[in-house]
């Protein structure tokens, strides 16, 4: 929860973060290394690309599938 909180402060101070990705899970959209403008969104829809706190200390990036 430490490095979302960190990305939190962030968005919240600079409206935008840039991260990089790591891993081939978003293969063949994102690659490794890839950099990714990360902005805060009060929703989210189908097909959006999102970052998400899912297990201390990695944040996931994946697309939105199903609602």
């Amino acid at each position: 929860m430490q490095n979302f909180n960190i990305l939190r402060f962030m968005l919240r101070c600079q409206g935008e973060i840039l991260i990089t990705v790591q891993g081939i899970s978003m293969y063949p959209v994102l690659h490794e290394n890839d950099k990714v403008v990360v902005v805060q969104s009060e929703s989210y829809d189908i097909g959006d690309v999102v970052v998400f706190d899912y297990d201390e200390p990695l944040l996931v990036i994946h697309r939105i599938l199903i609602k």
